[in-house]
Formats: C-alpha cells, structure tokens, sequence
C-alpha cells in the first residue's frame, strides 16, 4: 500500500487535528459551520479515524473518499477561499510534524505527497458541484431571459450566457480542446461576445470605453488558457479558484444601465455575485482581498500607464502584530485587525482601493494620485491609527511605505518599490512613513 509508512504520524494525529481547529475557528465564516466543543470532538475523532483507515487504501480509492469530503464542505457553503486555505493548512501541520519528529526523509515526502492528494480531491469535489450548480443556474436563466426581454439587450445576455454555458460544459467535461476554441472565439474580432459590445457601445450610454473592453477580455482568455492547463494536470484547486476569478471578470458585461432594471439581469447579477464574491472579499475585515487587490491592480496599471494618469501604491503593515496575539490573544488580534481596515477604509476617497494582503498587512492604492499627495494622506493615517486606543491592547502603530508608477514599471515592479519603503520604514524605527 502508497502510504502505509505513514503509519509513524498515528500517534501525532489528534494534536495535528487539534491545531488544524484552533487556528481555523478564528474565521468567523468557517467556524459559523460549528455549534460548540462537542462537535469539533466528533469531528477531530472522525478525522482521525479516515486518516488512519486511508493509510491502508489505494490512491484511487483515497481520492474518491476526499472527493467526498470536498462536496459535503460545497454542501455546507464553506466559501472557496477559507476551504482551500484550510486544507493548506493541514498539509503544513502534519509535514511540520514530520519534520520535528525527526522521521526519514522519504517519510517526510510521502506525507507531502499523501496531503496533496487529498487536496486535490476534496477540491475536485467541491469543483464538480459547483460546476453543475452554475450549469443548472444559467440554463434557467437563458430560457427566462427568452421568455421575457427583448431587442440588443436580450441578444447580448443571451451570447454572454451561451458563452458561460459552454465553458462550464467544457470544464465539467474536461474538454481541452472545447476550451481552446471558446478562446479562439473570443479572439475573432467579428464574432466575440466583448466584440459585440464594443460594435454597439454608442447604445449602451458609454458605460464601457473600449478600453474596458479590452482589458476584460484579456483576462477571460489568459484565465481560460489557464484553466486548461489546470485541468489537464488534475489540479482542480487551482482550475476552480481561475473558474471563480472568471465569472467575476465576465459579470461586468452585465453593467449596463438599460439592463440593471430587469428583473432578471437582477436575479443574473445575484447568482454571479454569490459565486464571485468568494474571491473579493476578505471574511475578516470585510474589505478587499489579496486576490482582488491584484485585479484592480492590473487593471489600474494598465490605465495608468496608457494614459498618463498618476498611480500611487501603498502598502501598511502593523507593528510588532505578533506581539499583540501573543499577548492578548488572536481574538483580541482579530478585532485590532478589523478596527484598522475600518479606520483606513473611512480615511481615503471613494475611488481609491484598500485590500488586506495577508496577515496584518494593508495594501491601498491611490488612483490618479501623486506620490506626495498618497504620502500626505498616508501621514494622516498612520497618525490616526497611532492616535487611536484599541480595547485591551492600548496603542498601535503601522509602518507604511509608497512608491509612484514610473515609466515601463508593471504591478510587479511598482510593488517590490513599495515593499522596499516599508522595509526602510520598519528597519529605521517604525510607526513612520517612506517612500
């Protein structure tokens, strides 16, 4: 049997399950699926229990056992994001644990390798439901939208759902081939559903410019070559969270003024919503994600660079944060969290753009700002949050650092400029501002 060496981590188990739970209980989204103590004891038992039954078994049949648990987690609405993560998560526990317990190196690969099967299966569980739950989604849609809307507005909900259907189906079916032809599709200048939008862009108030356009169909076709990809390796948590990404890209056909007060373009606009908006927001703070940050990004680069337009990027980091959760706790941790986002949030413009990138870093992006204007405004900030007395912890800083888009530069680029004036702001002091 692949993984009965595994056997050595028996004894590990509980504590590795156990610690799987206290770290993942601190989402609020993913521990709203818990009632209390009794049953995180059912499950760390039943957990133990497949992990020890599925050391005996073939890969195959590992996989369908995950697959299982990948359609229950769909069934139980744990959003992508926090599923995935979390599965991550428990491949990095038990390989540490593999690690500290000072078994062979091969054991050590094994386990890595045992946990990634598992990843991929419960994510191609999750994949499959979520697939036919869309599929069957807007095919009602189509027949509703034929039923009751009319002229170019029913013709382009029609072609932008007909092109969704066929890629679902594509997905589903692992069909390669069928997805490099929607892409060929969308490459045709006469016969692309973005295409035909920029041909009757005068009758839809100017809500798009083509530039728009173009840059959303540069995303659909880059995400859908990768999906491909994906598919063909069996990576379904990668060809999901890329599926995801894709119906959040495609729904901004549907903004148009004409068309929001249908009923129906409302009820399309919900079901798209509820799907895309796993990959947009961040379950703690409530504002934009890592993932979402970098669309913005691209897109504002891209609009910077092409015409002219200042571009400022910032990116703020909480002091000695560690600290803070050591002392007091990751609740106490979490609320601080959720007060600076909610403090930031409430000191920049409405179009301007603040994410939580990861752990206690804040990433904001001034559209059409100079660089000493973002660093006023950033000023104000740190001051404020300097400023500000957080329950149970007292004062909290935040190091910032900016940098402005220069000529050629790229989000890449513009990013490690950024990242390179906060480490200037960290190793100078903190609770200062560089750029």
């Amino acid at each position: 049997m692949p993984y009965t060496q595994l056997k050595v981590l028996l004894p590990f188990t509980e504590t590795a399950f156990r610690r799987f739970y206290d770290e993942m209980l601190s989402n609020a989204v993913f521990s709203r699926n818990f009632t209390g103590p009794d049953h995180i004891e059912r499950l760390v038992v039943k957990l133990i229990a497949n992990f020890g039954q599925s050391l005996s078994e073939s890969e195959q049949d590992i996989e369908y056992r995950y697959l299982r648990v990948g359609e229950v987690h769909y069934q139980h609405n744990i959003p992508y994001e926090v599923f995935i993560s979390g599965s991550r998560l428990l491949k990095d526990i038990f390989t540490e644990i593999a690690v500290s317990r000072g078994v062979d190196a091969r054991t050590v690969l094994q386990t890595e390798r045992y946990f990634s099967l598992v990843i991929e299966a419960m994510a191609k569980g999750y994949f499959n439901m979520f697939i036919d739950e869309n599929l069957g989604e807007i095919e009602k849609l189509v027949t509703l939208i034929k039923d009751t809307s009319k002229g170019m507005e029913r013709d382009l909900l029609i072609r932008h759902y007909y092109w969704l259907i066929s890629l679902l189906k594509a997905v589903r079916d692992k069909d390669t081939q069928g997805l490099n032809d929607l892409v060929t599709r969308e490459l045709d200048e006469q016969n692309s559903t973005l295409s035909y939008i920029g041909r009757h862009i005068d009758d839809l108030d100017n809500v798009f410019s083509q530039e728009d356009i173009e840059r959303v169909r540069f995303r659909l076709l880059t995400n859908a070559n990768s999906i491909g990809f994906y598919l063909e390796h069996q990576i379904y948590s990668e060809a999901l969270s890329l599926i995801l990404n894709l119906l959040e890209v495609y729904k901004l056909t549907l903004i148009l003024d004409s068309v929001i007060n249908n009923i129906i373009v409302r009820r399309a606009e919900f079901i798209i919503e509820e799907k895309s908006r796993l990959t947009e927001i961040d379950p703690l703070t409530k504002i934009y994600n890592r993932r979402k940050l970098d669309a913005i990004l691209e897109g504002l680069v891209l609009r910077s660079n092409r015409l002219g337009e200042p571009l400022t990027l910032c990116i703020m980091d909480i002091d000695d944060f560690k600290s803070i959760n050591d002392k007091h706790g990751h609740d106490t941790g979490d609320q601080v969290l959720i007060k600076i986002a909610h403090l930031i949030q409430g000191a920049i413009r409405k179009y301007d753009f603040v994410a939580r990138f990861g752990g206690e870093e804040f990433v904001v992006i001034f559209a059409h700002t100079q660089l000493h204007d973002a660093n006023h405004v950033a000023e104000n900030i740190r001051k404020k949050i300097a400023a500000f007395e957080f329950e149970h912890v007292g004062q909290v800083t935040l190091s910032i650092g900016l940098a402005d888009l220069q000529r050629n530069d790229n989000e890449k680029t513009l990013f490690k400029r950024a990242d390179q004036c906060l480490y200037r702001a960290k190793s100078s002091g903190k609770n200062r501002v560089c750029s």
